[in-house]
């Protein structure tokens, strides 16, 4: 029997997250794409646009609570 490796090993390997994004989740200490099963979605919808101090489009939440 073979064991299936994760084919999600970095944050950029989900749909519709790229280097932007996925950089931001980095500042916020989300470094694995693991780590969004266990997070609020809104709670990082607005940690996000206070570290990076603007609104992120709505999309961004859209993608965070779909995970």
């Amino acid at each position: 029997m073979s064991v299936a490796k994760n084919p999600l090993s970095k944050l950029e390997d989900l749909p519709n997250i790229g280097k932007s994004i996925a950089a931001d989740l980095r500042c916020l200490g989300i470094m694995h794409p693991q780590q969004l099963a266990t997070i609020n979605p809104l709670a990082t919808y607005l940690a996000l646009s206070g570290t990076m101090g603007k609104r992120h489009d709505p999309c961004v939440y859209y993608n965070l609570v779909g995970r």
